[in-house]
This record gives structure tokens, C-alpha cells and sequence, in this order.
């Protein structure tokens, strides 16, 4: 143990003792000299970010993709014999709504079109907070299952469903006529 203890004592001593003052601050001073003369690489410039634009899609008229095909048929089967014996009018409560659906239709103003590729496509704009929504004909608006049947530059066509005071379904055809820039 003291053999180890001795040994220790003589590396300890021995590197104190080459280690002197002076030659610390000549390695300080040349590191300080060699860092002053060495020039700096540039840094290389980031790379132009791609903007992206923003599509809106929608999933209004796709299937489930975790539904299996032979249950979606059968459902589809099932539903058209049941519509048979029922009331024909009767609107797909189980479609899922659109943002446009929540908004009565005396707060959407038609005040445009666009046409792309031979087909029309409507502006609708909700008069209560001023956002625009564009739709197309097959798209619903309006709290009554108004279906888009046919879009000019002068007026929307839709189907309403509606109940009477008996719950019978009844059908309706509503023109929503383009807004003039004076009229508003």
C-alpha cells in the first residue's frame, strides 16, 4: 500500500515539477497569435424556403377508408329497400354536415361565379362575420339539406328538403339571385 502511495507521491511531484510559468504564457500567447491569423470561413447562406399553397379539399363525397367494401354495400343495400317503403324526400342524415349547412340560408349572399374548365362556380358570402366560401353544384348550403343543383351568373339553384306541420318530407326549389355591388 505504501509502495502505491510513494509512487503516486513521485508522479505528482514530478509533473509539478516540469511544468513552469513562463512556458504557459508563451502557449497562451501563440494560441492567441495562431487564432488572430486564421482567417474565418464564410458561413454558407440557408436555402430559399418553398412556399406552399394551401388546397381546400373535400371529403363530402368519399367513403370510409377504415370501412371494409362488403359492410359499405350492405349498408348502401340496406339503406335503398328502406327508402323504398319510406318517404322518398327524406334527406341523408347520415352524410356529414358542411360549415355551410349551420348557416341559414337568409344569411348567405350569392355576389359571384367562377368558371373553371366549363364549370360554374359560385361565391357565397355570409353576411354575419363577412367570410367567403365557394361551392359547386352536388355541395350543400343552408340549414334546410339545400342541395346545389345548378349555378349561373345570375342565380343558385337548390333543393330544400323540408317537413310539414304532419313530419312529411317535402321537396323545394329556391333561387338565391346574384347581389349587385349597389344593392348591398
Amino acid at each position: 500500500m505504501f509502495k502505491r502511495l510513494y509512487f503516486l507521491l513521485f508522479v505528482l511531484v514530478f509533473f509539478v515539477a516540469c511544468t513552469k510559468p513562463d512556458n504557459v504564457k508563451d502557449l497562451v500567447q501563440y494560441t492567441k497569435q495562431t487564432l488572430k491569423n486564421t482567417p474565418a470561413n464564410p458561413v454558407p447562406s440557408l436555402p430559399e424556403v418553398a412556399v406552399y399553397q394551401i388546397k381546400e379539399v373535400s371529403l363530402d363525397n368519399l367513403r370510409n377508408p377504415f370501412e371494409h367494401p362488403k359492410s359499405l354495400r350492405k349498408r348502401q343495400l340496406q339503406a335503398q329497400t328502406r327508402l323504398k317503403g319510406e318517404d322518398m324526400l327524406k334527406p341523408d342524415f347520415t352524410r356529414k354536415k358542411t360549415a355551410l349547412e349551420n348557416i341559414p340560408l337568409k344569411d348567405l349572399m350569392f355576389v359571384g361565379t367562377l368558371k373553371q374548365e366549363g364549370q360554374f362556380w359560385a361565391i357565397i358570402n355570409n353576411v354575419n362575420n363577412n367570410h367567403s366560401f365557394i361551392v359547386k353544384p352536388g355541395q350543400y348550403l343552408g340549414q334546410n339539406y339545400g342541395k346545389v343543383i345548378k349555378i349561373t351568373t345570375q342565380y343558385i339553384e337548390l333543393d330544400e328538403r323540408v317537413q310539414d306541420k304532419h313530419g312529411k318530407w317535402e321537396q323545394r326549389f329556391i333561387k338565391l339571385r346574384l347581389q349587385n355591388q349597389n344593392e348591398i
